[in-house]
C-alpha cells in the first residue's frame, strides 16, 4: 500500500494509525502496488466482529458468566459480565477480567478457549485482571 485517501504512506504503522481514525462505515480509497503495477481500491471500514458466549456453554464452572471476544484482536476472551450467583463469579472471575489462557498454554480469543475448553473436569484459568495476572483453577 503506497496511499490511503490520496496521501502517500510509509509503513505499517503509519497505515494502522490512519485506518484506525476512520468511522465505520466510511469509505477510504487505497493505492496499491500489484505485480508493478498501481491499482486503485476501494474499502468500506465495517465494525469489528464481537462474538459472545454464555459461559455455561462452554463449561459449569464459567456459569452466570457473558464472554466475548473481538475479531483482530488478540488480547484473551473479555468477561463482560458475571452474576454473582453464578459458578464464575464463585470461581473468582469478575467482569472486566480477560482469559489468557487454559491450562498454561495461550488463548487468544473465544474460538481458542473452545477449542482448549475440556468438558467438565478441572482447568487452570490464567487471568488478567488490570495490571495483575494471575491463575483460577476451576472445577
Amino acid at each position: 500500500m503506497v496511499a490511503v485517501n490520496g496521501r502517500p504512506v510509509r509503513g505499517a504503522g503509519e497505515i494502522r494509525n490512519l485506518v484506525g481514525l476512520v468511522r465505520v462505515g466510511s469509505r477510504l480509497e487505497m493505492e496499491v502496488i500489484r505485480e508493478g503495477k498501481r491499482q486503485r481500491l476501494t474499502a468500506t471500514i465495517a465494525a469489528p466482529k464481537v462474538t459472545e458466549l454464555r459461559g455455561e456453554e462452554l463449561h459449569p464452572a464459567l456459569e452466570g458468566s457473558l464472554l466475548a471476544s473481538q475479531q483482530g484482536e488478540s488480547g484473551g476472551v473479555l468477561v463482560k459480565a458475571v452474576a454473582r450467583a453464578g459458578a464464575a463469579h464463585r470461581a473468582g472471575l469478575r467482569p472486566g477480567d480477560r482469559i489468557i489462557g487454559l491450562n498454561r498454554q495461550p488463548v487468544s480469543e473465544l474460538r481458542t478457549l473452545r477449542q482448549r475448553m475440556r468438558a467438565g473436569g478441572r482447568m487452570l484459568l490464567t487471568v488478567q485482571r488490570g495490571q495483575q495476572v494471575f491463575f483460577l483453577v476451576v472445577n
